[in-house]
């Protein structure tokens, strides 16, 4: 099994027993997302849904973008149009933007949100799965697309 793989899954079970464990959030700072037009695509089975939720700095009590940072949240559903038991995973998503550069999903403030995208396994053709997908980006930066690309599978959506 790969290597960031395992390492992943034991960082997401360690989150997840803090996020359960009776832990209070700090009020969220927040501002309005700009308007986009939620778009999806079809690849390789796959068709991926992503809408604008908002913008903030801080997320629970574990997550505070870096100084000249912002939190970016989106609504991404994913949908298994042909592959049979396919397991979703967070990880795999990752958002591209307007100067080329590529950021990962932010996993402390994803599963800090609420209603986050959740880690589902042997999904079959015709299920969705849904959640709050976060990524940390430069306040100026501009977001173009999201891609999910578990190295077999992949969609992308453009902001």
């Amino acid at each position: 099994m790969n290597k960031k793989l395992v390492s992943a899954v034991i960082v997401l079970l360690f989150v997840l027993t803090v996020a359960g464990a009776g832990c209070t959030s700090s009020p969220t700072t927040t501002s309005p997302t700009p308007q986009a037009q939620t778009t999806q695509t079809a690849q390789t089975g796959l068709m991926l849904t992503v809408t604008p939720l908002r913008e903030a700095t801080t997320i629970g009590s574990l997550s505070k973008a870096g100084t000249g940072n912002k939190f970016v949240l989106y609504n991404a559903t994913l949908k298994n149009i042909d592959i049979k038991n396919l397991d979703v995973n967070p990880f795999w998503f990752d958002m591209r933007l307007s100067n080329g550069s590529s950021v990962g999903l932010d996993l402390f403030a994803t599963v800090g949100s609420q209603g986050y995208f959740p880690m589902t396994n042997a999904t079959q053709p015709g299920d969705t799965v849904n959640g709050t997908i976060v990524f940390e980006i430069p306040q100026t930066a501009v977001p173009v697309a999201i891609s999910y690309n578990d190295l077999t599978h992949n969609a992308t959506a453009n902001l």
